[in-house]
């Protein structure tokens, strides 16, 4: 069983913020790669100056390295951002490194046994403050799903058919 679910961003102009944010993330990625990678090519190019062949060597490296960084933050750009049901666990594709929230990576694996609840979220609808587990930064409220974990992490995934969504995850946890 492989169930698909796509996020839910209410309207078009969340959707546009979201991806915007989502742009704004990879570059500072990159530059975080890139700089370290600028550093330690002049302080090389300072020490073998003279010895052409191995910078040239180091040069196409580098440069292919950044390139294939660059494109790999250009194809996850446009890859559907969703959640996958499969018999054990929820595959959150959010392919976001929030910087909050760094340890989880660019996307989350929830394990349902470990899952204590999942429900419609219920709290506070904040209108700036996005510092809270998102899996996008803006969303529709209405489809928002929380899952609370054993470890007291806590999911926030605005989901399509969130409902359908909600009674599959609880069905799963009560086998």
């Amino acid at each position: 069983m492989k169930l698909e679910y796509k996020f839910s961003y209410g309207n078009i102009l969340n959707f546009v913020f979201s991806e915007i944010i989502l742009i704004i993330y990879n570059f500072f990625s990159f530059l975080i790669i890139a700089i370290p990678i600028f550093l330690v090519y002049s302080e090389l190019e300072y020490t073998y100056r003279e010895n052409y062949i191995l910078m040239k060597i180091i040069t196409i490296f580098m440069t292919i390295l950044l390139g294939l960084y660059a494109l790999y933050l250009v194809i996850i750009f446009f890859l559907p951002k969703k959640a996958i049901i499969n018999d054990n666990f929820i595959i959150v594709k959010r392919y976001m490194l929030n910087f909050r929230y760094v340890f989880r990576g660019f996307n989350d694996e929830i394990y349902i046994n470990d899952i204590i609840e999942c429900k419609k979220y219920d709290g506070k609808r904040f209108k700036f403050d996005r510092t809270a587990p998102y899996a996008v930064f803006f969303f529709d409220w209405d489809n928002l799903v929380e899952i609370k974990m054993k470890d007291d992490k806590i999911y926030l995934i605005p989901l399509k058919n969130s409902f359908s969504f909600i009674e599959k995850v609880n069905e799963l946890r009560q086998r």
